[in-house]
């Protein structure tokens, strides 16, 4: 299947603190166009607080400590989340045509569970994280990743 001349790809990259997001149209390799960036602050969780875990009564009679809370990967959450649901709903709005996602793998997933309509657009997605890569190798990244999905035949009905 050839590749449409109005296609538009759009590439997200994000970890748990910072998403950049680009536009990429037309024919050939074309420079990413910024659309937006994200930025949240999330220190540590030593920094974030200092709730203590809470503790139950077990079955047999004694007591046993619940998980402390860990408020950086509570950040890091809703932080992807946040992000997915807007492309989910950039995605329904037929915003894009493909998405290529660069993240680490446990927000990948992440991703792929909250937003199940912009995953079903994913072209190409690697694992990592990308989002300090200065933007001429992220753009070589992008098109390798664009190329690798082209022939896995990674492509949207037409």
């Amino acid at each position: 299947m050839g590749r449409l001349h109005d296609e538009t790809i759009w590439i997200a990259v994000f970890d748990g603190g910072r998403a950049l997001l680009f536009r990429r149209g037309g024919e050939g390799e074309a420079p990413l166009s910024p659309i937006e960036t994200r930025q949240h602050d999330n220190p540590p969780s030593r920094r974030q607080g200092r709730e203590r875990g809470g503790r139950f009564h077990t079955p047999a009679g004694g007591r046993s400590a619940a998980e402390t809370p860990d408020h950086h990967t509570r950040a890091e959450h809703a932080f992807v989340d946040a992000l997915a649901h807007d492309l989910e709903r950039q995605a329904g709005a037929g915003e894009f045509d493909h998405l290529v996602v660069m993240a680490p793998a446990g927000l990948l997933k992440r991703f792929r569970e909250q937003a199940p309509h912009a995953a079903g657009r994913v072209l190409a997605s690697d694992a990592g994280d990308f989002t300090r890569l200065p933007k001429k190798a992220l753009e070589a990244k992008v098109d390798a990743l664009i190329a690798e999905g082209r022939r896995a035949g990674h492509h949207l009905p037409t």
